[in-house]
């Protein structure tokens, strides 16, 4: 395999997001950003919401919670959830119950209810902006 030499074209990498990211705009009736709370996807968060400000649009977030993510993380998330409510048009933040966690609930709730939980729901909640 060989290697392929660059191309400049002109623009440094924050200005090459930014037009990918006002052509998403442009191109589609509705946008949804998938966010984790890492640094990648905050970084993201802060260029859709920057060109959906620019454009007096809106956007849905999308958020995995996997029961497991540090408090930190959570924290970070209520926290850019409340800085760009403004722009955000649906915050929907899923909620997926890990193994253990579903085994640790079904122990405790088998005999008393029955098995209420099982392995591989997933629950969803819309949160009020």
């Amino acid at each position: 395999m060989s290697l392929k030499r660059k191309i400049a074209l002109g623009k440094n990498v924050l200005e090459a997001a930014q037009e990918r990211v006002q052509w998403i705009f442009d191109t589609f009736e509705q946008i949804t950003l998938s966010f984790s709370g890492g640094k990648d996807s905050t970084a993201l968060f802060h260029l859709v919401a920057a060109q959906a400000r620019k454009q007096h649009r809106k956007f849905n977030v999308m958020f995995l919670d996997w029961e497991v993510q540090y408090s930190a993380t959570i924290d970070h998330i209520i926290k850019m959830k409340s800085i760009y409510q403004d722009c955000i048009e649906q915050f929907y933040w899923i909620a997926l119950l890990s193994p253990l966690k579903v085994a640790f609930l079904n122990m405790n709730l088998h005999g008393q209810h029955g098995s209420l939980v099982k392995m591989g729901k997933t629950t969803a909640r819309r949160c009020d902006n």
